[in-house]
């Protein structure tokens, strides 16, 4: 069962325009390509990350990147 707070929040969040509301918009989403410039408002990028190698089931590229080899 949901606390008060947690209903609070549900609440809230829901009222925010542009989130994605279902899984078949999820599936949909496409992410920037790595080249684009950074988000001014972010912290600055980290430039020592190092990418996954392995492929998924149809061949297609892993895009994880990681700064700790043990995350990868």
């Amino acid at each position: 069962m949901l606390t008060e707070d947690q209903k609070h929040i549900i609440k809230e969040v829901w009222k925010i325009k542009g989130l994605i509301q279902n899984k078949s918009a999820l599936n949909s989403l496409s992410f920037p390509p790595a080249n684009n410039p950074p988000i001014a408002a972010l912290q600055t990028p980290r430039d020592n990350g190092m990418k996954c190698q392995l492929q998924d089931d149809q061949g297609k590229p892993c895009h994880y990147i990681a700064c700790q080899l043990q995350k990868i």
